[in-house]
């Protein structure tokens, strides 16, 4: 089956996000960010952003944009840019985009904000990690992510530009989500 075959066959239009406690979808963008509108209202009320792309002043700015408390989300920032940040956000240390191990460690210190069956992930750029390190060694910090995020229970988004990553390296990552979601449907 093709890449675009299994596409359609597989990829569900992006409306609102609604997916069941431990779900973990590949969400298809054109461009990096969060998949802010796409989430549903409760996503909000317990929410970890994975960002290579926003600064947590753009993500609060964000969240508070769509009438969301931003005291009920955390970020953990994937940047070599050092940044300073002074507000109502849960904000870890920042991370290198090349130290998936100091990833992970953030990300677990992020996991235990979450509740069981309510909280949510979302990472918003698989495709940077990918320009930083190894193709095997972010497979395993993602099969890592999603396996931690099913036990737990957390509903997980993560999302890619679909033309940074060839064929091949695109049908072995994705395997490791429930569903597909195209942002252009």
């Amino acid at each position: 089956m093709s890449d675009s075959e299994m596409r359609s066959t597989l990829a569900r239009p992006a409306s609102t996000l609604d997916l069941t406690p431990g779900e973990q979808l590949l969400f298809e963008k054109a461009s990096k960010g969060p998949p802010f509108d796409q989430l549903p209202e409760e996503a909000f009320d317990n929410l970890l952003v994975v960002s290579t792309a926003l600064s947590p002043s753009v993500i609060e700015q964000q969240i508070t944009a769509h009438g969301h408390d931003p005291r009920s989300v955390g970020v953990v920032p994937i940047t070599a840019t050092d940044y300073r940040y002074d507000g109502p956000l849960w904000v870890s240390q920042r991370v290198e985009p090349s130290d998936l191990t100091g990833i992970s460690i953030e990300v677990s210190k992020g996991f235990g904000y979450l509740e069981p069956s309510q909280g949510w992930l979302t990472f918003d750029s698989i495709s940077t990690l990918l320009m930083y390190a190894e193709e095997d060694r972010v497979y395993r910090l993602l099969a890592w992510l999603a396996s931690n995020s099913r036990e737990n229970e957390v509903r997980s988004v993560f999302s890619l530009v679909r033309s940074m990553l060839a064929d091949e390296s695109y049908q072995r990552f994705r395997g490791l989500w429930d569903d597909v979601v195209s942002e252009t449907g």
